[in-house]
């Protein structure tokens, strides 16, 4: 058995398996590169970096984690079934050490990293990171939230019998990019039965899926329901979207329910308060040059609270968190900031892997200089 794993061990640390594999990262690296001119940054990721796969033609090709998957793991096999370990060679199993503890960190990086944004009027406190992509539609009662359900998740004509909600929900049509229309103007409504009741918004105007936009944050989620509940006579039908002013009412048999798509959300282990956002421009004009957002970061768990101020080039950092000077929104009554908010557990590798790949590299020097004496 020992025997079969070292001889395929030894297969996998073959250095052609590099030559086949760094091509087809520079293909990919190109292609989704091109690619992001016509389906955006986020889109081109998805589809060829943050993947295992995707197709082309009807056939499927190997994603960029597939692929740095397939090179770490020649790596591996390489220091565990061919390198020599003696002094002689441990520069070069340094090099490879270093490679591959920087491809580790990718992976981990690319699976874990959280990235999302703060909106914070001044005066006002946030402790919820608000996701840049995922949208997620909410069901609660009067009193809790009881259901959070990605939109990427939900089909047409996907029928949703959930714990706590005494009725079912047939999907009609969830879109990743809503077109907003009068109701007059959707010729679907027309050919509804006698027995649906349109409530809501679906009232006075209907969704339709368009096109995605190149820029993911622009995209605007939205989903059309139709509720049946046993007592209730009839079928019930709205519509609601991102970006909707109030949640949607439904008068159930026992209780009011409401319905709403939003920004997927997370908890901060702590809170920001803005206390003065501050805008400089260039002479002559509105555009702004520099901005910057004095705030105050508190840890009710440790009781803790100090002074910060996050600029353009100088973030603030605490618990893992990186919170960046994003944007700004000067339009309502007050001035508000946006704050991009980063968390990444592999941050360290890259730097892990330099030092390492560097000493590797000095010590593989100074073995051969010592060797030519």
């Amino acid at each position: 058995m020992f025997k079969e794993i070292n001889k395929f061990g030894k297969k996998l640390a073959s250095p052609k398996w590099v030559f086949y594999i760094l091509p087809l990262l520079i293909l990919l690296l190109i292609l989704g590169t091109v690619e992001q001119k016509n389906l955006g940054l986020y889109h081109a990721t998805q589809i060829y970096f943050s993947s295992f796969y995707f197709t082309a033609f009807g056939i499927p090709f190997p994603g960029g984690y597939s692929l740095i998957a397939l090179l770490s793991i020649t790596i591996v096999c390489k220091l565990a079934f061919k390198s020599e370990w003696r002094l002689k060679n441990s520069g070069i199993i340094l090099t490879h050490l270093g490679v591959l503890v920087l491809l580790i960190g990718g992976l981990f990086t690319a699976f874990t990293q959280e990235e999302g944004y703060l909106y914070i009027p001044e005066g006002q406190s946030q402790n919820k990171i608000s996701d840049y992509h995922r949208r997620v539609m909410i069901i609660a009662d009067e009193e809790n939230i009881l259901h959070f359900l990605d939109i990427e998740d939900l089909n047409d004509g996907q029928i949703l019998n959930l714990k706590g909600v005494p009725f079912s929900i047939n999907v009609l049509e969830a879109c990743s990019n809503c077109k907003i229309i009068k109701a007059e103007d959707d010729p679907s409504l027309d050919s509804l039965d006698e027995d649906v009741t349109l409530f809501g918004p679906a009232q006075f105007m209907s969704i339709k899926e368009k096109e995605l936009e190149k820029e993911n944050e622009t995209n605007i989620a939205g989903i059309r329901i139709e509720i049946q509940e046993e007592g209730q006579a009839g079928r019930y039908v709205t519509n609601f979207f991102e970006g909707f002013t109030k949640p949607v009412e439904y008068q159930g048999a026992d209780k009011t329910y409401y319905f709403g798509v939003t920004r997927a959300k997370r908890d901060l282990p702590f809170s920001v308060q803005l206390i003065d956002f501050e805008k400089e421009v260039y002479p002559g004009t509105q555009k702004a040059k520099e901005y910057r957002s004095h705030v105050i970061i508190r840890d009710d768990e440790k009781d803790l609270e100090w002074p910060a101020t996050i600029s353009m080039n100088e973030p603030a950092r605490y618990k893992g968190y990186t919170l960046y000077q994003s944007s700004f929104d000067d339009t309502g009554q007050v001035e508000a900031t946006v704050l991009s908010a980063v968390k990444n557990e592999g941050w360290l590798f890259p730097y892990i892997s330099t030092l390492i790949f560097i000493l590797g590299l000095v010590l593989h020097m100074f073995i051969q200089s010592r060797g030519r004496v």
